[in-house]
């Protein structure tokens, strides 16, 4: 991690609760949004682990937020052209989200998570991964 990453994720553990935002974690989903955008996927998931680890109150909020978050920040700039498409492939694919839940946790697993999904999209797409 380096020293802008940990000012970052820094920052958005100390703005918990800050009135600005309309959820108390709301900081944290900003910048796990950013890192998403970014499509930094180790920075997310040590971001969510750290934050965890810190607020564990939280892992069923964070666990509502996370696909979402991906699928609305990252999956959209990995494929811009193909986001319909992706959107369809979860409609279709019931369950798809259930591994990135399961392992949000820890960043070796919700990076292998989000990767084999990205498989598994490409391949429904007939493009080799």
């Amino acid at each position: 991690m380096t020293q802008e990453e940990f000012y970052a994720i820094t920052q958005a553990i100390i703005k918990r609760g800050d009135p600005a935002y309309m959820s108390h974690s709301g900081a944290f989903i900003e910048h796990l949004e950013n890192l998403a955008k970014k499509s930094d996927l180790v920075g997310f998931a040590t971001s969510c682990a750290l934050y965890l680890e810190i607020y564990p109150a939280v892992r069923k909020f964070l666990e509502q937020r996370v696909t979402g978050i991906l699928c609305n920040k990252y999956f959209i700039a990995l494929s811009a052209s193909y986001y319909n498409k992706f959107i369809q492939w979860t409609i279709d694919t019931p369950g798809w989200a259930d591994e990135i839940k399961k392992s949000f946790r820890i960043p070796e697993k919700l990076v292998a998570a989000v990767e084999s999904i990205q498989e598994k999209f490409l391949k429904y797409l007939s493009i080799p991964a």
